[in-house]
């Protein structure tokens, strides 16, 4: 989500009736406008089980995206890209937020109450939803936003990127992508 401040905040003149209070200047209200940018390509990794090597398969057709880390196997990863060419040399908006749902939430033992969410850059160049796969994944370059109160399925969860975009419009870059 693009949260643009429009540039042109004139009002209509009004005439306010004369009173013995101080003159101040009233500013016109102000519409927040919000743009959506569909996502281009998205899909997850996921790595080998132990007892079914999912490394080498696409699960770009999916239409759910999963998310684990697990340090006995069973990781995914989530990929976003998006096409920012129509922000490009614009860069005049306030805020870009990247706006997740949680479906589902996977309870085990010793599992916190709430999840830790990191959202990561990676080049958009080179993969697209239905070549990548565990193997041949881009690696994550910097930590873009984070997260640590994720806890209810079904509620949106707002990842604040506007820092990362106006960058990446300023080095004059079309796309940008996302590691989850």
């Amino acid at each position: 989500v693009v949260t643009d401040t429009p540039t042109d905040t004139s009002a209509p003149e009004t005439e306010i009736p004369e009173t013995d209070a101080p003159e101040t200047e009233k500013k016109p209200e102000v519409d927040r406008l919000d743009y959506k940018i569909t996502v281009k390509d998205d899909t997850y990794v996921y790595n080998n089980d132990g007892s079914v090597d999912y490394s080498d398969k696409n699960f770009g057709k999916e239409t759910d995206l999963h998310i684990k880390s697990n340090k006995n196997a069973l990781t995914r990863y989530t990929y976003l890209k998006f096409d920012i060419s129509s922000l490009v040399g614009d860069g005049d908006f306030t805020a870009v937020e990247l706006d997740l749902m949680l479906k589902s939430k996977q309870s085990m033992p010793g599992n916190p109450e709430y999840a830790t969410v990191a959202i990561y850059c990676v080049s958009p160049d080179g993969w697209d939803e239905t070549s990548v796969n565990y193997n041949n994944r881009p690696e994550y370059v910097d930590l873009v936003a984070i997260r640590d109160d994720i806890k209810t399925p079904g509620t949106v969860f707002s990842f604040p990127i506007t820092d990362y975009v106006r960058q990446a419009i300023k080095n004059g870059d079309r796309e940008v992508a996302f590691y989850i």
